[in-house]
């Protein structure tokens, strides 16, 4: 009877492993990867739903929202390449086209190893490594693991290269300032079952992480040293310092290297944002090619944004924009010298996804650049 009993556990057992899954490296981007979905800010009617075993969640009703393409390229080929010399994949993405992401995949996980791009605070150029690495991606994903990873990156700059009216009417003189950028992310396999996405069907794997930001300003005061800016100032003045939670659900399959949706929500499970992927492949990656010569600065685009072409030839062109379904929106011809950076105003343009296409008077040096307007 002992035997018929522990015989029907291992079975039941066996079964019950069976109709879960498992999620490995096989699903992580590599060189050559092409990734095409589309993001929905504050969006409606949409739920992360619940955790547990076989679980269903249908996300059909899921449509529109901003494209995006994200490409996995070698280092080799990005501009910032040398101060990453142990990052073995570049993501380059239309959504952030003025920077490079660089990464290290290894067998268990994909983690982030820094980025170049625009200088967040003085302009210009800068290329920034992480000194903590956080985790992109991560193999064996399991029901019922978990797993922690923290992220950390900054930069120090002197005083005199900040605004004298920065620090005006301090009772002390500001020698330096550092900021940091610190993340914390918590990840549970909460759940698995199946996703309904564009009338497919997909088994999956949903992770559950807490991302907890931090960022830090410093100044550093002669005698006293480095002060933090928040407990003296309560951040005043200084928009973005502090902490901020965010809860991500993510679903993973086996079967794709993207994530099939991505709910990201408040810490009152207020749903703030969601991604998803091109399942149905409408996206044409030729349309959303990143080319790095085309500096679209800053993007996304409130009201205005400036556009510069290192390999742009002077000359007269005929400027346009246009929708993500071809629709012109503006049109004007412009005498543009080298080097020049080219200003477009936007301020009368909705929310969404639009191409700047430049046609030369003479020859065939057609620009196309994309660009989001956020307002």
């Amino acid at each position: 009877m002992r035997i018929i009993v522990f015989t029907c556990f291992v079975l039941g057992l066996i079964n019950n492993l069976h109709g879960q899954i498992s999620i490995n490296s096989s699903s992580f981007p590599t060189v050559g990867t092409v990734l095409k979905g589309f993001t929905i800010d504050n969006p409606s009617g949409i739920s992360q739903g619940q955790k547990g075993e076989n679980k269903v969640w249908n996300f059909n009703n899921i449509s529109g929202g901003t494209p995006f393409v994200e490409k996995y390229v070698n280092p080799s080929e990005g501009q910032y390449a040398a101060s990453f010399p142990d990052a073995n994949l570049l993501v380059k993405s239309n959504r952030q086209e003025e920077n490079e992401i660089y990464a290290k995949s290894l067998s268990s996980r994909i983690e982030l190893v820094g980025f170049g791009g625009e200088n967040p605070v003085l302009g210009g150029e800068i290329a920034l490594p992480y000194t903590k690495r956080p985790q992109l991606r991560r193999s064996p994903m399991y029901y019922e693991t978990s797993s922690f990873s923290e992220g950390l990156f900054g930069f120090s700059l002197s005083a005199d290269a900040l605004p004298d009216s920065l620090f005006e009417g301090a009772p002390f003189q500001v020698d330096s300032i550092r900021i940091s950028n610190k993340t914390l992310q918590y990840d549970t396999i909460d759940a698995w079952g199946k996703v309904n996405l564009k009338n497919k069907e997909f088994d999956v794997l949903r992770e559950k992480s807490t991302v907890i930001s931090s960022v830090k300003v410093e100044i550093k005061v002669p005698i006293l040293g480095w002060l933090d800016l928040e407990t003296l100032f309560g951040g005043a003045g200084f928009p973005g310092i502090g902490s901020d939670t965010t809860i991500v659900y993510k679903y993973f399959t086996n079967t794709r290297k993207d994530i099939l949706v991505s709910i990201s929500t408040t810490s009152d499970n207020e749903v703030i944002q969601v991604e998803y992927a091109d399942v149905d492949n409408t996206i044409s990656t030729s349309d959303f090619s990143v080319n790095e010569n085309n500096r679209i600065s800053p993007n996304p685009v409130h009201d205005r944004f400036f556009f510069k072409n290192q390999s742009l030839q002077a000359g007269n062109y005929t400027v346009k924009i246009l929708t993500i379904d071809g629709k012109m929106v503006n049109e004007n011809k412009r005498y543009i010298s080298k080097d020049e950076s080219l200003m477009i105003e936007t301020g009368t343009l909705v929310e969404g996804l639009y191409f700047l296409i430049l046609y030369p008077e003479k020859g065939n040096q057609i620009i196309r650049s994309p660009f989001v307007v956020k307002h």
